[in-house]
């Protein structure tokens, strides 16, 4: 495989994108990822994630970031089954005081 970068641009509130990689071939694979927001968290948690064990939309495992209204960020190992989405492992609270203003967010 070779190195490739590629950007996501969200424009829709209450969206996801999913982008696969599928190949039978592949047993073991390192992922490096940076995500960046451009708006702070308001009502709901805006999350990212990076999925494996993909099937579909609908079923697949996924190690999801969390970030929370209160400036937490959370890590959520989860599997969704036909849309039923179960917790793996406990929540990991991996920082607290994250930017919770727009002045606060680092320009893209």
């Amino acid at each position: 495989m070779v190195p490739s970068a590629g950007i996501i641009n969200l424009t829709t509130d209450y969206a996801s994108h999913h982008t696969s990689l599928r190949d039978g071939e592949i047993t073991d694979v390192g992922v490096c990822s940076v995500a960046r927001f451009d708006k702070v968290p308001t009502g709901e948690a805006c999350s990212y994630a990076l999925s494996f064990g993909y099937q579909d939309t609908h079923n697949n495992y996924r190690a999801r970031l969390s970030f929370l209204t209160t400036g937490a960020v959370q890590l959520r190992v989860e599997e969704e089954v036909a849309d039923t989405v179960t917790r793996l492992t406990p929540v990991l609270t991996l920082a607290t005081g994250c930017p919770r203003t727009p002045t606060e967010l680092v320009p893209l």
